[in-house]
C-alpha cells in the first residue's frame, strides 16, 4: 500500500502500520498498556537483536530513546494527527515533506530488514541511481533560462495551435533560480511578482514552464481557479528532480 499511493504522507502511514504490525508480533503489547510504552518495549527488543543506531539519520547516545522521539512523537503522531496546529505536519510544506520522506525511506529500510529476519520474506531490490552533483547538473542544464506563465483555465487539453509565451490568454511571469529544501539533487524556479503588476483577470487554472527558446516544457492543471483578488503576491514555485530508475517509491503526487 506504501509503495502504490501516489500522496507521501499516505505513504508513511502505511510504512508505519506495517512496522507497527510487525513490532507487535515480535513483542506484543500486553492488556491495558499505552500504546507508547509498548513501542518504546518493543524498540529496545529491535536495538538489541538488530542495531537501531543503522537506521538514524544522525548518531545517538540511546539509539531506542532517539527512533522513538522520531518515529513516534515527532513524524508518527504529526502525520497522523491534526488536533494540535503546532505540532502537524500540512502535505505542502515542503520542509516538512522532506522531514516525513526522510524518515520513511529510514523505516522502510528497518521494515524490510526485520520482516525478512522474522519470516525470509525478501521484497525485491536494486535499480540505477546517479549521484545528487550529476542530478542537478542534469536539472540545472534542463531550467536554465526556463521562464514560468499561467493562464486561467484549468483545462488540461492544449489550446488550439499549441502552446506559446505570445498567446494573449497565458501571462509569463519573471522566473529565478531557488533553493529546494528536500537537498541538492533538486533544481527549483521562482516566479514572485506583485498581483497589482499583473495583467488580465488575474486567476490561475493552470501553470506552464517554457524553455529559454520558448518552447513548452511543462504543464499542470490545479483543477479549478485560484482568484488572486485580495492577495498581494502571487508566487509559483517549480521544483525538478532528475532520478535513475529506483527501487523504492521517491516522488509522489500530493
Amino acid at each position: 500500500m506504501s509503495e502504490i499511493t501516489d500522496d507521501l504522507f499516505d505513504a508513511f502511514r502505511n510504512v508505519y502500520l506495517a512496522l507497527e504490525s510487525l513490532l507487535n508480533r515480535l513483542q506484543p503489547r500486553t492488556p491495558g498498556e499505552r500504546e507508547g510504552p509498548w513501542l518504546r518495549r518493543a524498540l529496545t527488543l529491535v536495538h538489541e537483536t538488530a542495531g537501531l543506531e543503522t537506521y538514524l539519520a544522525a548518531p545517538a547516545d540511546d539509539p531506542v530513546q532517539a527512533t522513538y522521539d522520531e518515529l513516534w512523537t515527532e513524524v508518527r503522531n504529526s502525520v497522523f494527527h491534526a488536533k494540535d496546529p503546532l505540532r502537524s505536519f500540512l502535505p505542502q510544506d515542503l520542509a516538512r515533506r522532506a522531514r516525513v520522506a526522510d524518515a520513511k525511506d529510514r523505516y522502510v529500510r528497518l521494515y524490510l530488514d526485520l520482516a525478512y529476519r522474522e519470516s525470509g520474506s525478501r521484497f525485491p531490490a536494486g535499480g540505477v541511481r546517479i549521484s545528487s552533483y550529476a542530478a542537478r547538473v542534469a536539472g540545472d542544464a534542463m531550467t536554465s533560462g526556463c521562464q514560468i506563465a499561467f493562464q486561467a483555465d484549468p483545462s488540461r487539453e492544449d489550446p488550439p495551435g499549441g502552446l506559446s509565451l505570445d498567446r494573449p490568454d497565458i501571462t509569463v511571469l519573471p522566473a529565478d533560480p531557488a533553493l529546494d529544501p528536500r537537498g541538492d539533487s533538486f533544481s527549483a524556479l521562482i516566479a514572485r511578482t506583485p498581483v497589482r503588476d499583473i495583467p488580465g483577470s488575474g486567476v490561475v487554472g493552470r501553470v506552464f514552464m517554457f524553455t529559454a527558446d520558448g518552447q513548452p516544457a511543462f504543464a499542470r492543471s490545479l483543477d479549478g481557479r485560484l482568484d488572486l483578488a485580495g492577495f498581494d503576491v502571487c508566487e509559483l514555485f517549480l521544483t525538478f528532480r532528475v532520478t535513475g530508475h529506483q527501487a523504492r517509491k521517491a516522488l509522489y503526487a500530493t
